[in-house]
């Protein structure tokens, strides 16, 4: 089974969707840079630098015009010797590393395209108080194929992730996003490897 690869096309103010695979373009490069340039360095760390010879499969990105910057979701395609070196970086830098099929994760039960609380997600989540959160990747508007929540080689690597407020409070979810208390606000980011790909992900809350 095949992953939905995605593209972007910058639209003011939404989420960039579109089908096809290929090299971003200068006004893409551009935009990426713009965007990532928005937040605090410590939010972004970790992320490609240069992107103008990566294939791109997944732009998922608020418009930095817009007054949400909840998140950022990019995956990018790479050839077997990068993606092996990335991994070992990741191994090295990660705070935790869990695997899609793990029984206990604390997923982020928040659908960002609605700003909805998914009640089911949040009860089934696993309550250990060492236990970092990650995103809900059921709920990105990309279709993950089944293969991935079920291939136990889905690795998430988390990077970071801490409580509190790190971006202007209109850039923050007002009533948090279904974690336990002590996660009212606070920041998640790493990067998920599922075969080729490598899911680099940010959210923010």
């Amino acid at each position: 089974m095949k992953i939905i690869i995605l593209t972007f096309c910058f639209l003011f103010a939404i989420q960039a969707i579109c089908l096809s695979q290929t090299y971003p373009n200068e006004r893409e490069v551009r935009a990426y840079q713009e965007i990532i340039s928005l937040y605090p360095p410590d939010l972004v760390t970790g992320f490609p630098d240069k992107v103008e010879s990566k294939i791109f499969a997944i732009m998922g990105l608020r418009f930095p015009r817009g007054k949400y910057m909840n998140f950022i979701h990019v995956a990018l395609y790479l050839d077997n010797n990068e993606i092996k070196i990335l991994e070992m970086i990741l191994a090295a830098k990660a705070e935790r590393i869990y695997h899609i099929t793990d029984s206990c994760l604390m997923v982020i039960p928040y659908n960002y395209s609605n700003f909805e609380i998914i009640e089911s997600d949040s009860l089934r989540n696993c309550r250990t108080s060492n236990i970092l959160p990650i995103p809900n990747f059921k709920c990105w508007e990309v279709g993950f194929p089944l293969e991935f929540f079920k291939n136990k080689d889905s690795k998430i690597y988390v990077l970071d992730a801490k409580k509190g407020r790190f971006l202007e409070d209109d850039n923050l979810s007002k009533s948090g996003v279904g974690l336990p208390k002590e996660w009212l606000h606070g920041y998640t980011k790493g990067v998920t490897i599922f075969k080729n790909y490598a899911i680099y992900w940010l959210e923010v809350w």
